[in-house]
Parts: structure tokens; sequence; C-alpha cells
């Protein structure tokens, strides 16, 4: 009898733990599933989004040993709120002073350093024009930089999951509008915490939320897509 009592113990505890084992499995496999979620591309068509909000190019690079910082480039402050205005302004100057036409008449080596330079500022200004580029451009003149697949916070992630399904299952286009309303108001509320965060220096706080404001940012980007927007 003892025997048989340590037998059905010994089987309960196996039970609990094929149990446990399948419910972590699940947890995983979940969590690999919104990672191929976020990933999902970006070569999309984009329509504008109510608050301007501009396709990532993330071929920009970053500032170098001997290359002017972007902000100074453009006489704006180091600052992760910029006035668009002003970048667009200068971005035209300088686009101006850098035009081929200019630098015809010129010597070989002042056209392609011309030219080296209109790369240059063409990069900066798609660089600074982008909330998601900016961050990151701040982050790395600061020494940090984004690592795309730490997931920080499981509550944002499930919050994430089940956007990104509804959009991959659903065409009702008010239950679109209503996800791209719930993602874009994230997003701009993201923005202003960021702009704080690097104002006060605090640039793990920026960083996090940088990666938050990249899943918002594909979500916004999605719903878009299959918007009936003419």
């Amino acid at each position: 009898l003892e025997g048989a009592g340590r037998c059905r113990r010994v089987d309960q505890l196996v039970g609990r733990g094929l149990t446990m084992l399948s419910r972590t499995t699940d947890k995983m496999q979940n969590l690999q599933k919104l990672m191929r979620i976020i990933k999902f591309p970006q070569k999309i068509k984009m329509v504008s989004f109510r608050r301007s909000l501009s396709l990532k190019n993330d071929s920009a690079g970053f500032v170098g040993k001997d290359e002017e910082d972007y902000f100074r480039l453009f006489s704006l402050p180091s600052s992760f709120e910029i006035e668009g205005k002003e970048l667009e302004k200068t971005y035209k100057k300088l686009q101006q002073q850098t035009h081929p036409d200019q630098f015809a008449n010129k010597p070989l080596a002042e056209q392609r350093a011309a030219e080296d330079k209109s790369s240059y500022v063409n990069q900066a200004y798609q660089t600074l024009r982008d909330p998601m580029l900016r961050g990151k451009y701040m982050l790395k003149v600061n020494g940090e930089s984004i690592e795309e697949d730490i997931v920080t916070d499981a509550t944002i992630l499930v919050e994430v999951m089940e956007y990104q399904e509804q959009l991959g299952i659903s065409n009702d286009q008010k239950v679109i509008e209503e996800i791209y309303n719930n993602a874009l108001s994230r997003y701009e509320e993201l923005l202003g915490l960021i702009s704080i965060s690097f104002d006060e220096g605090n640039l793990q706080t920026a960083k996090s939320l940088l990666q938050e404001l990249s899943y918002f940012d594909t979500i916004c980007r999605r719903a878009t897509a299959k918007l009936d927007v003419k």
C-alpha cells in the first residue's frame, strides 16, 4: 500500500510538471510569434498619418569623427523636440548650396566634395525629420544604442500582439480605424515622454520608450495601409 501511494504521488508530480511545461511552451510560442509580428516588413505604401508620421529610412547613418553634428548642421538645438518648419527651411537652403549646378564649372575635386556634402545633408535631414531615427541618433552620439529584439514589458507586448492579430484578420474599417486611433494616441504620448527623458538626460528611459515607440509606429503603418484613405 505504501508503494502504491508513492507511485500515485509520483504520477501527480509528473502530471503537474507536464502541465507547467505545456504552459511555458505556449508562452514561448506566443512571444516568438509576437517577435515575428513586430518585425513585419516596413515596405508598404504609405498614406499620410494625421500627425505626419514620416517613413523610416534605416540606412541613415550617424555622425562620425570628422562629420558635423546633424543638429549643428541645421542650426537646431540638440533636442528630441525640433521645429519642423525650421528644419525644412534650412534643408532647402543647404540643398541649393550643394546643388550640382553650382559646381558645374568647378574642378573635379570640388564637384565631388559638393556631392559628398549634398549626400550628408540628405542623410542628416532624413534622420532628423523622423522621430525614431532622431531618437536613435541622439542615443548614438551619447554612446548608447537600441537592441531591437529586447522585450522589456510583457503588458506592452500582449497589447501589441492583440492589435497585430486583429489587423491580420479584420477588414472592418471601423475596427481598423479604432486600432489606428488607439495606436496613434499612444505614439504621440510616447513622443512627449521621450522628449522629457532626453531633456533630463535619462538615456535608459529614452531607450526603453523608443523601443515601445517602434511597436506602435508599426501598428500605425499597418493600420494605415488597410484603411480606405483616398
